[in-house]
């Protein structure tokens, strides 16, 4: 024997209606007159580029970039000169210790 019955509730399975436009998939990046296969290299072949690419802002990146850089190169300039001077500041002082010490052990 089978028993029936409500459990008080009703689900409800509506599904979510379709939005009417389907979502952009353009790519600008990607040319629209020619074959991908043609653009894929190593070096950008002709047509194949795009009209968004670069800018003011690519500028902008590479300016960056370069400050970076020379920050970094002059700072190891700045670390290398130091690092130089203090070793002949030592390799000095040493010859002098070492020079007094050579005329005190040949004294009267």
């Amino acid at each position: 024997m089978v028993v029936a019955g409500t459990t008080g509730g009703v689900a409800s399975a509506t599904a979510p209606e379709p939005s009417p436009e389907p979502p952009v998939t353009a790519n600008e990046f990607l040319p629209e007159d020619r074959d991908l296969s043609d653009c894929v290299g190593l070096v950008e072949k002709p047509g194949c580029g795009s009209e968004e690419r670069g800018g003011a802002l690519l500028n902008v990146v590479f300016v960056l970039v370069m400050a970076g850089m020379g920050f970094i190169f002059w700072r190891i300039i700045i670390g290398v000169r130091r690092n130089r001077a203090e070793l002949e500041r030592a390799t000095a002082e040493a010859r002098a210790a070492e020079s007094t010490e050579s005329t005190e052990s040949t004294g009267p």
